[in-house]
């Protein structure tokens, strides 16, 4: 005969899992509940297409704005204090991989599908891929060339003026949206969202591996890179395209950091091609390895690489894009810096420093 031993559920998660579990499901409940708020409340709110006669593809019945108002931002506040509450998990070092991706998905699904919130930029990105896919060149011509019209109206007035700012890599993004549903504008945002999730989801999958690397907690990063209001807010909820570019980045520095080199600086470049901020981090990869190879004749094949790698990428892209590449005269590059919405608060602080 042979003892049984003592039964316990296999399954049956040891007691610290427990008890982070319940606080774990009731802070993304209430997130969820939070960003469910503001999406039904912005549909009456939020920056809508073709303003002031627009509507979204849902929406509530016309009711009173100032209680819409209030209503608004106490799910605003609901939202922060189930990221709040995660935070609480994670700091405990509890907030596993799989877990903050399940929060990911469940916080972001409402934000999908609902309209614009805090900003009209991803109407101006349909507008600059309208005018590439009409044949002319964004990087000259501004949105106002559309005429009026429920895309112009959508535009905010800051950007129906200036010429597109953006690389040629998702300016070409841009012009297939248009082309391939460009009857109705509530799809084009929606589809333009669905680009920022490749975005998301390169941060999810090298953001951790980065923590680890660097000797973080992934679950903290994750909780502060991905889960944190302000960025679901940027780049679900407003769709705007750092999402896009801080994925590429945030993936080739971790590839970079794990010995594939050319990968990296690919990635770092392709970053580039949608904002051109990212080409700064070229240059910490390209310090990193010239620190790594040392000094000598080495050196000069290490500079040369990082020197070409990138640049040929641009090259690819920008001729295959068939936009030229007016994309990198000064007048394009210092359109985002002229421009200083003081009802950001990151932006207000900037410039009162």
């Amino acid at each position: 005969m042979v003892a049984k031993a003592d039964a316990s559920p296999v399954d049956e998660p040891p007691p610290k899992d427990r008890q982070s579990g319940i606080p774990l499901v009731l802070s993304a409940a209430a997130g969820l509940a939070g960003y469910g708020g503001m999406v039904v409340t912005g549909t009456r709110l939020a920056p809508l297409p073709n303003p002031p006669t627009g509507a979204w593809w849902f929406s509530l019945p016309a009711g009173h704005l100032g209680l819409l108002r209030v209503l608004f931002y106490l799910s605003t506040l609901v939202a922060i204090a189930g990221w709040v509450g995660v935070g609480a998990v994670a700091w405990k070092r509890r907030l596993g991989t799989r877990a903050a991706v399940a929060v990911l998905a469940a916080w972001s699904a409402p934000l999908l599908i609902g309209p614009p919130l805090f900003s009209k930029d991803v109407y101006s990105y349909i507008g600059q891929g309208l005018i590439a896919h009409r044949g002319l060149n964004p990087y000259t011509s501004a949105p106002a060339v559309l005429g009026n019209g429920p895309l112009l109206r959508s535009i905010a007035s800051v950007w129906r003026h200036s010429p597109a700012p953006y690389g040629p890599l998702f300016v070409s993004m841009a012009r297939a949206v248009t082309a391939v549903v460009g009857h109705s504008i509530v799809a084009e945002v929606i589809v333009m969202r669905a680009i920022e999730i490749t975005g998301m989801a390169l941060i999810v999958v090298f953001l951790p591996r980065l923590a680890k690397r660097l000797g973080a907690d992934a679950g903290i990063a994750l909780w502060l890179g991905v889960l944190s209001p302000l960025v679901l807010l940027s780049f679900m909820a407003s769709g705007h395209n750092d999402c896009l570019m801080v994925g590429l980045v945030t993936a080739g520095v971790s590839l970079s950091l794990d010995g594939r080199r050319a990968a990296g600086l690919i990635l770092c470049a392709l970053g580039a091609l949608i904002k051109a901020p990212a080409a700064a981090a070229i240059v910490f990869l390209a310090v990193d390895e010239l620190r790594a190879s040392g000094l000598g004749r080495r050196a000069w094949g290490v500079l040369g690489k990082v020197i070409a790698v990138p640049a040929a990428t641009a090259l690819a892209v920008t001729l295959a894009s068939g936009l030229g590449w007016k994309w990198l005269e000064p007048m394009n590059l210092r359109i985002p810096a002229q421009l200083r919405i003081l009802a950001t608060p990151t932006v207000s602080l900037g410039v009162a420093i």
